[in-house]
């Protein structure tokens, strides 16, 4: 880690660890709100905008899920992504 990103954590340990919590509440809202609005009945015109919508939500849910079990491990940041072997 570099100087910035060390002084970063120290300063702020409390803020930095707990952050995973913000991103389970957000994935939790998500969900509870797409599949609130897929029961919900409208007008045959608006079903392709609600099926978007609704898709929008859950896979959002999924990425603020995803987020927020890496914050909980531990993993705040990806210096190097290599996909050569």
């Amino acid at each position: 880690m570099e100087d910035g990103e060390n002084a970063a954590v120290v300063n702020n340990p409390i803020g930095d660890v707990q952050s995973h919590w913000w991103w389970a509440l957000a994935s939790a809202s998500q969900l509870t709100w797409a599949i609130s609005a897929s029961r919900r009945v409208c007008s045959y015109r608006l079903v392709p905008y609600k099926a978007l919508g609704v898709a929008t939500l859950f896979v959002s849910a999924g990425a603020s899920a995803a987020v927020s079990t890496l914050h909980a491990c531990g993993i705040r940041t990806v210096r190097h992504i290599s996909f050569s072997p």
